[in-house]
């Protein structure tokens, strides 16, 4: 759990973080001197550091609001351009003489110091000031807020009404009929219904309460105590149900939906509690990270069970009702997004946990790994490959490369430069051949088709085949290209070799040209690719088919039919090639050159795309016409060729998106992150004839499948403890 959950943040110590309410976007805070960052959350992709505040302490963030706070000031800025990337804010309205304990919504923003202030959100423009107090607390509407022991008009700033000591904790109902608080010691609470003018106290702990939370529907109050005590009560019946949730120093109450819960601790652990009329059920403890420093760390609770830990450097997001990792920070930043999610056959992998892309349901047995088209997963001492095991030996830990027919099988040891061949008969595993000691670490390991041949190479130009029937290793200055029944290598003057599969030379082709890239397909042969000019040729190379001048590549590639050649240019511009024809197929599309690093170019169904940040672009290889697939956020994390000229997109926000037609335009849109969410597609790719969402799976007769057990919950259900009494009502007026 821990390698999947603790990740560095880029701060040595993380003061401060803040979900957009949409839950795509962190940003966290850490020194003084080391800026906002903010980061698109599923894809763990950074998107920079912001300096507009300096000595920056504090922020809240809202959809298009930015509140940051430091050194006695307070700033409210245009957060707007962060929808298109960008980090280039508007300051709206500073402020002077601000504490810490600011609030942000989408409406008001509250702030706290030397004077409380409420303030639009929109314009910056102050609303009400009023003496200042360390604890205030602003409702969801703005209608009402609670500044020390009073309860205020956020209309006409008015005193409502006044408790009787300080509210170190309040919480207002969604549309603000209910109010709950307790003062900074207090075991019990002082419940108002703000319509009927009536408030309860109801003593709901034995210990002094921490948290106070109303769910999303109104119809619940959550308590929670230091000692981990939790209590619900339900505001229409009056009853109230409570549970020990047996987790030590919580800090942390939330509700997941209008019935479920999550306690957490400062130690990252958590439980999850289900609410009903008859009680409270709580899941078992899901342990914490296991990190090196001491201390309690901090939780933050975000939109859909989206939630933060963070202790000092360590930072980790899930996804709480499911259990799910959604993303890891790096450290320090990179300029390029990682891939969370990948298509491998019929298996979506996300986060490593494999979803089925014809029911869109997470399956057992994750997280895997894809080494090709194969899908593999590392079970205590053994691999789990297809429907095989492979035996891990101690002194080869590591899974390189997986031959087609599942045959052969290349590890490595820890530090890359051991190599050794396991190989499958009809009744056991063994080891088969390890290579002779290797001068380097090798990269991109990949058998031939047969599984007589494997070849790496050393990431500075050098290749490397090996043949482990004879254990001989076959150096080469160049490139290299593994054919069916042997290879193809080329060296820095331009010659290339043909070899068969014993490493006799076959064929040798001199010429001037630096090839960068040798090609192959089936149905046209090879195609040698240098930067500026390709040549096509037999299988032989004794018969030349092609040649023509390129604008200067930095990458290239073959369609899936091998009938054109993408080309990447130096300008981040991607151009098409007929290789029969030897000339391209249109005008070369504008990529720019900031997408090179993490450029994707996949083909297949008689399309080739290309995919960079928020851009794919789409080729019909028939024609050679072309369309752009823009999104405005989030960035492509795979981009996947279907069946009749059908697209898959993957996001980075967790969605799998279907486009198709003509022009392309979306069929239908799954997030992941939905757990009770199908998407069905029919034999050979095709969908429904209405793709839609649905909630549960439908089987053949048309009937719902039974909902899976869920192991999670234990059988913990608590009883009614006590109605709430009522107090002498008083009767505040209403605001």
């Amino acid at each position: 759990m821990s390698e999947r959950l603790v990740i560095r943040a880029g701060h040595p110590y993380t003061q401060d973080l803040a979900f957009r309410p949409d839950g795509l976007i962190l940003a966290t805070v850490g020194t003084q001197q080391a800026g906002l960052h903010f980061w698109e959350v599923r894809g763990a992709r950074p998107l920079g550091v912001w300096h507009g505040h300096p000595r920056l302490q504090g922020l809240r963030l809202s959809q298009d609001r930015l509140l940051t706070w430091g050194e006695g000031r307070a700033c409210l800025w245009d957060s707007t351009p962060l929808h298109q990337g960008s980090l280039d804010f508007h300051l709206l309205k500073d402020y002077t003489g601000i504490g810490d304990g600011s609030q942000l919504g989408a409406r008001q923003f509250l702030l706290s110091g030397t004077t409380t202030r409420l303030g639009s959100s929109r314009s910056g423009k102050v609303l009400l000031e009023l003496p200042g107090e360390r604890w205030c607390h602003l409702g969801p509407r703005g209608r009402r807020l609670v500044v020390g022991n009073r309860l205020v008009s956020g209309v006409s700033g008015r005193i409502v009404h006044q408790f009787e000591t300080v509210c170190a904790q309040a919480a207002f109902s969604p549309e603000e009929r209910w109010l709950a608080v307790c003062g900074y010691s207090d075991s019990f609470l002082t419940l108002m219904d703000l319509e009927r003018t009536q408030s309860y106290h109801h003593a709901a702990h034995s210990q002094r309460i921490l948290q106070l939370r109303f769910s999303p529907d109104g119809l619940y109050l959550a308590s929670l105590c230091e000692k981990g005590g939790l209590t619900v009560v339900d505001l229409e019946s009056g009853h109230s149900h409570c549970l020990e949730t047996q987790l030590e120093g919580v800090s942390a109450l939330g509700w997941l939906g209008a019935d479920r819960l999550m306690v957490g601790d400062g130690s990252g652990s958590y439980r999850l509690v289900e609410v009903a009329p008859e009680g409270l059920r709580a899941s078992t403890v899901v342990p914490g990270p296991l990190v090196t420093e001491s201390g309690t760390g901090r939780w933050l609770l975000g939109p859909d069970g989206l939630a933060a830990w963070t202790l000092g450097a360590h930072l980790g997001i899930r996804h709480l009702a499911t259990g799910q990792t959604l993303g890891h920070l790096p450290a320090p930043l990179r300029s390029e997004p990682r891939v969370r999610q990948q298509l491998v056959g019929q298996t979506v992998l996300v986060e490593g946990i494999p979803w089925d892309l014809r029911r869109g349901k997470a399956q057992p047995g994750g997280p895997l790994a894809a080494l090709g088209q194969v899908l593999v997963a590392r079970r205590g001492q053994e691999y789990q490959i297809g429907e095989g095991t492979v035996p891990i030996p101690a002194e080869v830990p590591q899974l390189r490369a997986v031959c087609g027919r599942l045959r052969s099988f290349a590890f490595t040891d820890r530090g890359g430069q051991r190599l050794e061949i396991w190989r499958r008969d009809a009744d056991h595993w063994s080891r088969w051949r390890t290579a002779p000691a290797l001068p380097g670490a090798p990269h991109d390991l990949q058998f031939s088709s047969n599984g007589q041949l494997l070849s790496w190479h050393d990431g500075q130009g050098g290749s490397t085949v090996w043949i482990p029937e004879s254990n001989r290793l076959y150096p080469c200055s160049g490139p290299t290209l593994l054919l069916p029944q042997g290879w193809l290598e080329a060296d820095a003057s331009g010659a290339v070799q043909v070899r068969d599969g014993q490493g006799n030379l076959r064929r040798q082709v001199p010429g001037s040209t630096g090839w960068c890239w040798l090609l192959y397909s089936s149905s046209t042969g090879v195609v040698l690719v240098a930067p500026r000019r390709a040549e096509a040729w037999n299988l032989e190379l004794d018969s030349l088919r092609g040649a023509w001048e390129l604008p200067g590549l930095v990458g290239a590639s073959l369609s899936e039919d091998g009938k054109a050649l993408l080309g990447i240019e130096a300008s981040g511009d991607i151009s098409l090639w007929s290789v029969p024809q030897g000339r391209s197929l249109g005008p070369s599309q504008p990529f720019h050159p900031q997408d090179l690093p993490h450029l994707q170019i996949t083909s297949g169904h008689g399309l080739a795309l290309a995919c960079a940040g928020r851009e794919c672009g789409c080729w019909r290889l028939d024609d050679g016409s072309f369309e752009w697939i823009r999104f405005g956020e989030p960035w492509f994390s795979g981009v996947y060729p279907l069946p009749e000229q059908r697209v898959l997109l993957l996001t980075q926000d967790g969605s799998w998106h279907l486009y198709g037609g003509r022009p392309l335009h979306r069929l239908a849109t799954l997030s992941t992150a939905e757990n009770d969410g199908f998407l069905v597609i029919g034999d050979g790719g095709r969908w429904d004839s209405s793709p839609e969402l649905y909630s549960k799976v439908l089987l053949d007769s048309g009937r719902q499948a039974p909902a899976p057990e869920d192991e999670l919950w234990q059988s913990l259900i608590s009883l009614p403890t006590s109605r709430l009494e009522a107090d002498r009502a008083t009767s505040p007026d209403p605001a």
